[in-house]
C-alpha cells in the first residue's frame, strides 16, 4: 500500500486452500484466491471551494485455484469533488462477473446456474458527518443477473446531542426479470444513547417488506475497563404482514463478557 497526497494505491492477495477449515471462524468460499487491487488519484485545484477533485479504480476478483474466474467485479470513480465543507459527489460506473453453479432466489424470482455480466452507472454523494444533521446514500441503474435493476439508498443522521443520535436508513431496489418484477424496500432505524465514556446502549430496528420480517436488536454495552466490555444483547423477530400484522419468530438474549490480558 502507499498513501500519498495525491496518489493512494494498495493490493491485496489472499489464498485459501480447499482444505482450509476455520472451525470457530466463518468462512464463504474455500479453495479461491482473491485480488484487491485499488487506485485513488486526487488533485487539488484551487478555487471554488473544491477541496479536491477524485478518480478511482478498484477490483474484486476471485478465481479457484487453477485461476478459472468464478467471480469479478470492477468500480471506477469516474468523477468525484469533494468540497471544503467535506461534502462530496461521485459519478460510478461498475461491472460484474458471477459463475452461478446453482439456481439461488432473488425475492420471488430464481436466478438459473450459469454466468451472468452485468454493469451500472450511479451516483453517490455524503455530506460532512460533523454537523448535527448530514447525509448519504446513492442511485444507480443497470443490468442485474440477467434483468434490470433500479437502486437507491439514502442515511439522515441527527445527532440532538453529545449523547444522543438517530440514524434512519431506507434502501429500495426495482427489480424486472423475465420471471416477475418486484419491488424491495428496506428500512432501518437506530437509535443510540452514549450515558458517559464507557456506557452506552443502542436500539436498532430493522422491516423488510419483501421477507416480511421485523426485527429488533437492543445492546447494552459497559467498557468495564480499558480494552474489556460487558455486552447484553436481546434480538427478536416478528413474521410482518404489513407493521399491523405482527407474529412471533424468534427471540435471543445474549451476553457477552470480554477481558484484556496485558503481558
Amino acid at each position: 500500500a502507499w498513501a500519498g497526497p495525491i496518489w493512494n494505491w494498495s493490493f491485496d492477495a489472499v489464498q485459501v486452500g480447499a482444505d482450509y477449515d476455520p472451525q470457530a471462524g466463518f468462512l464463504l468460499r474455500s479453495g479461491i484466491r482473491r485480488y484487491f487491487p485499488n487506485i485513488i488519484f486526487e488533485p487539488r485545484p484551487q478555487g471554488l471551494g473544491v477541496r479536491n477533485l477524485h478518480f478511482g479504480f478498484s477490483a474484486d476478483v476471485i478465481t479457484d485455484l487453477d485461476n478459472r474466474i468464478e467471480s469479478r467485479f470492477l468500480s471506477a470513480d469516474v468523477a468525484g469533488v469533494r468540497f471544503r465543507s467535506e461534502d462530496q459527489l461521485t459519478l460510478f460506473v461498475d461491472s460484474s462477473f458471477d459463475r452461478v453453479p446453482a439456481a439461488f432466489p432473488i425475492g420471488p424470482v430464481s436466478v438459473a446456474p450459469g454466468e451472468y455480466s452485468f454493469n451500472d452507472v450511479g451516483i453517490n454523494y455524503y455530506t460532512n458527518d460533523s454537523r448535527w444533521l448530514s447525509a448519504s446514500g446513492y442511485l444507480l441503474k443497470g443490468d442485474y443477473y440477467g434483468g434490470k435493476r433500479l437502486s437507491s439508498s439514502a442515511d439522515v443522521i441527527v445527532r440532538a446531542s453529545r449523547h444522543l443520535r438517530f440514524d434512519t436508513i431506507w434502501q429500495r431496489d426495482d427489480l424486472d426479470f423475465k420471471g416477475g418484477s418486484f419491488v424491495s424496500n428496506i428500512i432501518r432505524q437506530r437509535v443510540g444513547v452514549s450515558l458517559t465514556p464507557t456506557l452506552s446502549t443502542n436500539a436498532y430496528v430493522q422491516y423488510n417488506d419483501l421477507g416480511n420480517l421485523l426485527s429488533l436488536n437492543l445492546r447494552f454495552n459497559w467498557t468495564y475497563r480499558p480494552g474489556s466490555d460487558i455486552f447484553f444483547i436481546f434480538n427478536q423477530n416478528w413474521n410482518s404482514h404489513g407493521l399491523t400484522n405482527l407474529s412471533f419468530q424468534d427471540r435471543a438474549v445474549i451476553l457477552k463478557l470480554t477481558y484484556l490480558i496485558q503481558i
